[in-house]
């Protein structure tokens, strides 16, 4: 390992350390304190999805 990839891998760890964790599940972004702009931009994403039909009828399964 040459000392620039040892820096930059000790520049990665403070930065991930310090950095806000995005969530990783609806029930972990209602946790949150800023909720409100995670909802509203999961409804832009679903709004621009829905314009562009990017989902088709929905069709029931066979459980398993």
């Amino acid at each position: 390992m040459i000392i620039n990839d040892i820096f930059a891998f000790l520049a990665a760890i403070e930065i991930i350390k310090d950095d806000d964790i995005e969530s990783c599940s609806i029930d972990e972004c209602t946790q949150r304190q800023d909720w409100p702009k995670w909802k509203d931009a999961i409804q832009a994403k679903l709004n621009s999805l829905g314009k562009r039909s990017v989902f088709g009828p929905i069709v029931p399964t066979q459980p398993n």
